[in-house]
This record gives C-alpha cells, structure tokens and sequence, in this order.
C-alpha cells in the first residue's frame, strides 16, 4: 500500500518536471523570435510555482516511504503481525518482475519471455510509473524504486539489455537544464552518451 502511494507521487513529480521542461524550451524558442518579457515573464514565474509543487510531491513520497520503512521494521519487534512482504513489497530485482501488479493495463503486451527476470522486473516498474503509453521515465525514478540491497550493476546491466531489445529506448533527456542531480546519478552511459530515461514501445498503460 506504500509502495502505491508512492509510486503514484513520485510519478506525479516527475510529470510535473517534464511540463517545466517543456515550458522551458518553449519560453527559449519565444524569446530566440525576439518576444519579449511580457510574454516569458508569466512562464518563467509558473516554472516557480512548479517547482514548489514537484517539491510537494517529492516530499510526500519521501514521507510515505519513511512510514513504509518504519513498519517494515516494527516487523522484526512484533514476528506476529502479517508477513513483512505486506509492507516492504518485492526485496530483490529478480523479484520485481510482477511489481507492480496493480498498474498494470488489462490488455498490456505480455513481457518477453526471453528477457532476464531482471529486465523483467525493469519492465514491471516502467509499468507502474509511465504516465502514458510510450511515456518517458527517467531512470532515477526508477531506481528509486529499487530496494538498496540491489546492486547498481545488476540494474544497469539490465537497462543495457533492455536497449537491445526491439521497441525499447534508453534516451538522453535533451533539455538538461531539467536534469537534477539525481537524474545525473541514475543515467546509464551508452554509445559515449548519458541515457537519462527508458521508453517502451510495447507496454500499454492505461491514460
């Protein structure tokens, strides 16, 4: 239950950091026409009120993961209340590929059988977190989502076989102004450049 909530804000943040992204290159490209700041100023000042509300999120999201973590602890006090899967969800990547069921778009393609259940499990998440079909999703909210005993090996060599499968994108963001330095962190080097955000061709995600 957590992990959804979680899921959900941090998906909400990032969505909102893609909407100033594009404000911002469209704010460029009117100021290169020579428009002036009658017009880019109320963009700029609606990138702060983003920014506000990206940080809104983020921090709920943090908030529900402490809580999730805190009960997931209060496991190992009390061995007799419910199994501690019920509050922690999957504990390794070779688990995730079923996570997270819920998300899940009743007609989406069936994930391909020759996949390692690592990318497997990449998959399951880029399910759960892209906004629509075909969306982007950066790789930090990704691994965010990856529990910390995961090796960080383990997941790159999974986005890397990923890239190698027909219909799927390991993307640098273009705008990298947008980039935070978590996104930084979490990019995958590829072909001598930074990959900051997978995209999938296949999956269907419910709009």
């Amino acid at each position: 239950m957590y992990q959804l909530a979680v899921t959900r804000l941090i998906r909400a943040a990032d969505q909102v950091a893609e909407y100033r992204g594009d404000l911002a290159e469209f704010a460029d490209t009117l100021a290169g026409k020579g428009w002036g700041g009658q017009v880019t100023g109320p963009i700029h000042d609606m990138d702060t009120r983003l920014v506000s509300l990206e940080g809104i999120y983020r921090d709920l999201a943090a908030q529900m993961k402490r809580q999730g973590d805190d009960g997931a602890a209060a496991y190992d006090q009390a061995p007799w209340v419910p199994g501690p899967e019920v509050v922690r969800g999957p504990q390794g990547l070779d688990q995730l590929s079923t996570f997270p069921t819920a998300e899940r778009h009743p007609m989406a393609t069936e994930i391909p059988a020759h996949l390692s259940t690592r990318a497997q499990g990449i998959v399951g998440l880029y399910e759960g977190l892209a906004p629509y079909r075909c969306g982007s999703v950066r790789l930090s909210a990704i691994r965010r989502h990856l529990p910390s005993s995961v090796d960080r090996a383990e997941v790159d060599a999974a986005l890397v076989e990923l890239a190698d499968t027909d219909g799927v994108h390991l993307r640098a963001v273009v705008n990298q102004q947008t980039l935070t330095d978590a996104d930084r962190d979490a990019a995958v080097r590829l072909g001598g450049e930074d990959r900051h955000a997978l995209q999938i061709e296949w999956v269907d995600i419910e709009d």
